[in-house]
């Protein structure tokens, strides 16, 4: 019993070591953005197009430092929509979630092959930890996939010929390999969709699937719009951790009174 009694206290010291390790998902923004030297286009080219009326975004003051989300909604199976806006067009790309705090965990939205902008993506969070992810492309027929025990804290990645990197600049050895923006209101339109408010549960992520450079931080490889998610405040990880160190503590001092 003494044994088994010490293994849990070390199981959650490690947890609570682990969240507290965790806890502060954020990147830091501004960071530069400069037009592709062949096409002369950017993200700031793509929130151009997407604007209607409203409080402009601008691409390089409107940066969010927001790296990692968590599913909007709550209930016992809640969805998020991912419209893709701009990029993929090449048979390699793919892009999806990947587990905070385990990477290589991921759940595919858009696979590798000619995905277009318009194409979509909703995900079902359930209560169980499992996600499933209903792949609607603008031609074709949708495809389901489910991924177990992957919760509903998540960032996003982006999959090339040049490698995978993350939202979290972290992952990247510190390069911003994506910029994101949170909705501010305004009234934007998806193509092949109606105008709308750009509220503050949507949030835009654009990739750049190079190395950062000084000549090509385009952030345009990859955009997609998420719908009903938010950034958890890192505050909330924090407690997290020393909650489970509390609990760590008092399962010892039990322990050794019952000696």
């Amino acid at each position: 019993m003494k044994k088994s009694l010490s293994a849990v206290v070390v199981g959650l010291l490690i947890l609570a070591s682990f969240a507290v390790a965790q806890a502060d998902p954020t990147n830091t923004r501004p960071v530069e953005i400069t037009p592709d030297p062949v096409t002369g286009t950017s993200i700031a080219t793509i929130l151009n197009q997407l604007y209607v009326s409203g409080t402009k975004i601008d691409a390089a003051t409107n940066q969010s430092n927001a790296a990692v989300f968590t599913n909007e909604a709550s209930g016992g199976a809640v969805a998020s929509m991912v419209i893709q806006l701009a990029g993929g067009v090449t048979t390699s790309d793919s892009f999806g979630l990947y587990k905070y705090g385990s990477p290589a965990q991921t759940a595919q939205i858009f696979g590798t092959g000619t995905h277009n902008q318009g194409d979509q993506a909703t995900i079902a969070f359930y209560s169980n930890g499992n996600v499933k992810v209903t792949y609607t492309p603008l031609v074709g027929d949708p495809t389901a996939q489910t991924y177990t025990n992957f919760g509903n804290l998540f960032g996003f990645y982006m999959t090339g010929t040049n490698g995978t990197f993350y939202t979290e600049d972290s992952l990247n050895a510190g390069a911003a390999q994506a910029v994101i923006y949170q909705g501010n209101g305004s009234t934007i339109q998806v193509p092949g969709f109606s105008a709308g408010q750009f509220k503050s549960d949507e949030w835009i992520v654009a990739f750049q699937d190079t190395a950062i450079s000084p000549l090509d931080p385009a952030y345009k490889d990859m955009v997609v719009l998420v719908e009903s998610i938010s950034a958890p405040e890192p505050s909330s990880l924090l407690i997290l951790g020393s909650g489970l160190v509390a609990m760590a503590l008092g399962i010892r001092a039990r322990g050794r009174r019952n000696r």
